[in-house]
């Protein structure tokens, strides 16, 4: 299991105390708030601030969600933020014009700041985040290898709305921390367009690739989008 499913997922311990101190100290004498998270929090001026950077509720107290961003910048990885606060403070704010058809075009700096081309291990070349970006051509490998499952197509960095919708919010291809995979195959509904299940579902262990680093799969989610994966939490 992965980095952060370790910290997120882990059940919060039952807790009496009251004040952010009390329940750190309890954390801390449970083991789940280790000395190198309590070293990155002070490093931050205290929890509150990282939870607020990250998108978490600042109480102060380091639960388990707070738990997986320090653990995550202990690590010296970029921590996968929660919500459109810490979504914008992670991956950055850009500004826009509408397009047509519900694309946007990005400030150009912006782009130019955040969005590289990298090449992946079977020569396909794909723009994402700089603070993702490595960590996606690593992830990619691994699942293929993994699950013997190659996509076709791999979408990532695209400047547009939601579903192509001007009136939606924006879509996280925008920020380039998004991607969907051979989405003829790995349609809305969880099928691969003809009935049968998916391509995703056909190989979970390409999800869990991603899934045990973090990622949302869009396939866990009601609506089923089992050709998206996202590096935030929303």
């Amino acid at each position: 299991m992965g980095l952060y499913n370790q910290r997120a997922k882990m059940s919060d311990t039952e807790l009496k105390a009251t004040t952010p101190s009390e329940y750190n100290q309890q954390q801390f004498e449970a083991g789940l708030y280790t000395p190198p998270m309590q070293y990155v929090a002070r490093s931050w001026g205290g929890v509150a601030p990282v939870q607020r950077h990250y998108g978490l509720t600042s109480d102060g107290k380091a639960g388990p969600k707070t738990q997986a961003v320090l653990c995550a910048l202990v690590a010296g990885i970029t921590p996968i933020p929660w919500g459109r606060f810490g979504l914008e403070n992670v991956y950055g704010k850009f500004d826009y014009t509408e397009g047509s058809n519900g694309r946007i075009i990005i400030d150009p700096a912006w782009v130019a700041a955040n969005i590289a081309t990298y090449k992946l291990f079977d020569g396909k070349q794909v723009q994402f985040n700089v603070h993702a970006g490595v960590e996606f051509t690593r992830l990619f490998s691994a699942a293929c290898a993994a699950s013997s499952y190659l996509p076709r197509s791999v979408q990532t960095y695209v400047p547009r709305h939601t579903m192509w919708d001007k009136n939606k919010p924006l879509s996280l291809h925008s920020w380039g921390i998004a991607v969907d995979f051979d989405p003829s195959k790995n349609t809305l509904g969880g099928t691969d367009g003809n009935g049968g299940p998916s391509l995703m579902r056909q190989h979970p262990a390409f999800v869990k690739v991603f899934t045990d680093a973090g990622w949302t799969w869009g396939g866990d989610w009601k609506m089923k989008d089992d050709m998206h994966f996202q590096r935030a939490y929303t």
